[in-house]
């Protein structure tokens, strides 16, 4: 038995279905649970993957897009770009902290870039819980808030435990939520697009759609997580417990509920020496086919029942996709499955206005299946199947052997070598022992009185150690976005930046499908705070200068017209104009539009450095003079001073046709009047009012010798070195 207990540490994790990946490619390693996981890209490079490291959650996606008719192009790679404040986390595999990457929208100080794929979202939850986890880094914990983010995404203390969401029947309400946040998403993106199109010249802001219909499909292939589970075998059958850790009387009863259902779903993944390496100990089985995934030892069967036609059909589970794909034993498996993916992505994408093309007829052969009901849930293994699967075996098919009594075997390993907070105590081993066996016991005899029959996969032989077979621990109602079958999912569309934490990561992680919620939640006063000018202090490197003109350009982009109040681009309108014609706008300040797209505009916008303002006085001169040696350019003034009795003069008409005269500031200790050159570089032009006072310039109607209010149009160029001239049309 001593020699098993590595091997049994391990269980816990083999809940998975088909098998997810994510690798450091730069060290041919793979991921460590947790921020590393979403740091990382969730498929590799390398083109010699091992089978237990091959991502078969995307390639089914993958799959079910090729035999959908939607468009290919939809599993184009997916490039996000954000800020965070770059505040470290510490990760428990490494030395060195992570930095943040959770989505900040004020003080940022790290620029973010994230690629990823609809197909590889499909492996999700496997590594984050939510795609708000993922979008924040998973640097918080779901489940609990008040819970380590480390040890949360642990799997084989925490994320193992809580995996109940992968079987049924919660997977098929995991499912029916995010399918119907897809169809809410997918909507929203149509009723976008025909906002859009009633007006003209709107090729510009067609980007926005193309990113919200990715948004919905990804949300969709999120959600064929759980409905690929659905139709692995080691899924097809109510394992104990439920998706929060009150379901659980502590996590290491949970720890121990989740690796005894890891044995009965099949251990394949955790005990072959062949798949795991050259480099584990040598006293592991060269091979372990543990049904239920694998397929059976001679004389036996892995079958299920099918929920809709109730045909008895062979199966095959994780790890075994190329199995499932290229034997005709298991077609009619393959079949059921691609027929519920195919429909549920043909039913988002119909609700979109198909922007990435139009959609085509679906492969031939697969059938009428509701995506969300008992037509893709409904599969479970018979009796004599999971009687079969809840031993280890060791061995190759067809000549596997079984190992009994792997419950107890589990108790000792993580009663010994459990992590500190999962390490069960000795009257829990003794209570798990009782209830495994019992549990057991239950299934054999389910499996003798009626093989056929389905009674133990849903949940017949019991409860253990105070969780209840699946169904008891349901939560919400099917597909009922106000009643989720976890508290921690996501939640209901909108989201928007003023909806708390998690919306607004959501909304900055994926702010192209955003922009429209953008327009709609954005404080009017925070867009002229947003270019890089406009910071109180200056940025501390260049890292944070580029996160700061990352926001700008995120949250700007949709209220940007370009060029001025009175002569801009009306052939590109900004999106939230577009929307709302009373939308708050800024100006890019270009006198020049053409060849110039709407995102350059945004980004010259967000980057112009004009100095702060500051306080100074007033030496008048002579209206008369104008612009000397200096060479206007599409927003800015670009200066070649001369030497002179004056800095620099300007005549200058502000917007509104009111004439100005003209005042100069003095540099830092040299008089404006004195010669001193102004410096080379770009000066940026800005109209203000300002209203003085009598006390401000001493001014009295000499009329009337009464005090008055003076109007002041001021124009003010700011430098980037800190340097700035006021003008203004005194009366």
């Amino acid at each position: 038995m001593t020699a098993l207990l590595p091997l049994l540490l391990g269980l816990s994790p083999a809940a998975h279905a088909w098998s997810s990946s994510c690798f450091v490619d730069a060290e041919e390693r793979l991921c460590t649970d947790g921020m590393e996981k979403a740091r990382h890209p969730w498929v590799s490079e390398r083109d010699d993957l091992h089978p237990l490291d091959e991502p078969e959650h995307a390639q089914l996606l993958t799959d079910a897009v090729a035999w959908s008719g939607v468009p290919f192009s939809v599993l184009d790679p997916l490039t996000l770009r954000h800020a965070s404040t770059g505040a470290a986390r510490v990760g428990a595999h490494l030395l060195d902290p992570y930095l943040s990457i959770d989505p900040a929208d004020e003080a940022p100080e790290l620029p973010v870039t994230r690629v990823t794929r609809i197909a590889g979202m499909a492996q999700l939850p496997d590594h984050s819980y939510t795609l708000w986890d993922w979008a924040r880094g998973n640097e918080h914990c779901p489940p609990d808030a008040d819970l380590d983010a480390t040890e949360c995404h642990q799997f084989q203390s925490h994320m193992g435990a809580l995996n109940a969401s992968h079987f049924p029947p919660h997977s098929q309400h995991f499912y029916a939520y995010y399918h119907q946040l897809a169809l809410d998403r997918a909507a929203e993106c149509g009723l976008l697009d025909l906002d859009i199109h009633v007006h003209d010249d709107v090729a510009h802001l067609e980007r926005y759609v193309l990113a919200c219909e990715k948004q919905a499909l990804l949300l969709e292939a999120i959600g064929q997580h759980y409905l690929q589970d659905a139709w692995s075998s080691g899924h097809m059958w109510q394992r104990w417990g439920g998706v929060v850790h009150d379901d659980f009387e502590s996590l290491p009863l949970a720890t121990l509920t989740g690796a005894y259902a890891g044995t009965w779903h099949g251990a394949k993944a955790v005990a072959d020496r062949a798949l795991m390496g050259d480099d584990v100990p040598d006293w592991l089985p060269e091979a372990a086919d543990d049904p239920m995934c694998a397929p059976p030892p001679r004389g036996e069967e892995v079958v299920y029942l099918d929920g809709m036609t109730g045909d008895r059909h062979d199966a095959v589970g994780d790890i075994f996709r190329p199995t499932l794909i290229s034997d005709l034993d298991y077609l009619e498996q393959l079949r059921g499955l691609l027929s519920c993916s195919v429909a549920g992505m043909r039913a988002v994408y119909a609700e979109t206005r198909m922007r990435h093309g139009e959609m085509g007829e679906r492969f031939g052969g697969l059938q009428d299946r509701d995506p969300t009901g008992a037509d893709c849930f409904g599969q479970r293994v018979t009796n004599a199947t999971l009687d079969l699967g809840a031993d280890l075996h060791v061995g190759t098919a067809p000549d596997q052997w079984g190992l009994p009594n792997s419950g107890t075997l589990i108790a000792v390993a993580l009663r010994f070598a459990a992590p500190a907070e999962a390490t069960p105590s000795v009257g829990e081993m003794v209570r798990f022992r009782r209830d495994a066996g019992r549990a057991r016991m239950r299934v054999s005899l389910w499996a003798l009185m009626d093989p056929d029959g389905t009674q133990a996969a849903e949940g017949a032989f019991g409860g253990i150690v105070g969780a209840l077979p699946n169904g008891a621990h349901l939560r919400g109602r099917l597909g009922d976005l106000d009643a989720p079958p976890a508290p921690w999912l996501e939640p209901p569309l909108p989201w928007t930046l003023d909806g708390g934490d998690n919306e607004r990561a959501l909304v900055l992680a994926f702010s192209d499908a955003h922009s429209a919620d953008i327009c709609d939640s954005l404080p009017p006063e925070r867009l002229d705070a947003l270019p890089l000018w406009a910071h109180d202090t200056p940025a501390a490197d260049a890292l944070e200068e580029e996160a700061r003109q990352v926001l700008c350009e995120q949250l700007a982009g949709p209220f940007l017209r370009v060029g001025w109040p009175d002569d801009y681009a009306e052939d590109r309108e900004p999106l939230c104009a577009t929307l709302d014609p009373d939308a708050p706008v800024v100006y890019s300040r270009h006198q020049t539009f053409a060849g110039l797209t709407q995102q350059a505009a945004v980004a010259e916008w967000c980057a112009a450095e004009p100095s702060l303002l500051r306080d100074g006085g007033f030496e008048s001169t002579d209206p008369a003079w104008t612009l000397t040696d200096a060479t206007r350019t599409s927003s800015v003034y670009a200066l070649t001073p001369a030497t002179g009795g004056h800095m620099l003069a300007l005549a200058v008409e502000p917007s509104d046709g009111v004439r100005t005269s003209i005042a100069s500031q003095s540099l830092e200790g040299v008089s404006a009047m004195s010669g001193g050159d102004l410096p080379q570089g770009s000066y940026t032009l800005r109209f203000q009012r300002r209203v003085l006072t009598h006390e401000d310039n001493h001014w009295v109607d000499p009329d009337t010798c009464r005090a008055g209010v003076n109007p002041w149009f001021v124009a003010r160029l700011d430098s980037p070195d800190g340097n700035e001239i006021l003008h203004e049309d005194d009366p």
